[in-house]
């Protein structure tokens, strides 16, 4: 069983959720168990709602200029996170599998900040005019596809 939800990805997962993100896309988004996700919502004292089911295929209705723009968003997203990535093993050592140090508190902040500023998922939806759940299922796909690229 996975671990539990840190507390940035539970603060990130309830701001979306007020936000008007389906739980289902959210656990799509997130990799995580729906139990899991409806935990952290109750603990944050967040009200679950009753959500239409979600579109069969998130292209859907939409435009093929917004399908375009959103997949040209997911794209962004993959090369910000390939980015930061890199810039993990370049910077970090490995003291044990899956745990990485730095050499000081300043280089793991410099991490943090990456420079390339990313749009964030609520704007993005605002600016191509859809629900925030599509576009969180555009990065769930883009997640998904890069898990069977790498296994």
């Amino acid at each position: 069983m996975p671990p539990g939800l840190g507390p940035r990805e539970s603060l990130a997962l309830v701001l979306l959720y007020q936000a008007g993100a389906h739980l289902e896309a959210l656990r799509q988004a997130l990799g995580r168990d729906v139990r899991t996700v409806r935990k952290t919502l109750r603990q944050a004292g967040v009200r679950l709602r009753m959500d239409p089911p979600l579109p069969m295929d998130w292209r859907a209705g939409l435009a093929r200029e917004t399908v375009t723009a959103l997949e040209a968003y997911r794209g962004m997203v993959e090369q910000w996170h390939r980015t930061a990535w890199q810039q993990i093993h370049q910077q970090a050592t490995q003291p044990a599998p899956g745990q990485f140090g730095f050499a000081s508190p300043a280089a793991y902040s410099t991490l943090l900040h990456p420079a390339t500023v990313l749009e964030l998922p609520e704007d993005v939806g605002a600016r191509l005019g859809v629900a925030l759940t599509r576009v969180l299922l555009v990065y769930a796909e883009g997640v998904a596809q890069a898990e069977t690229v790498h296994a």
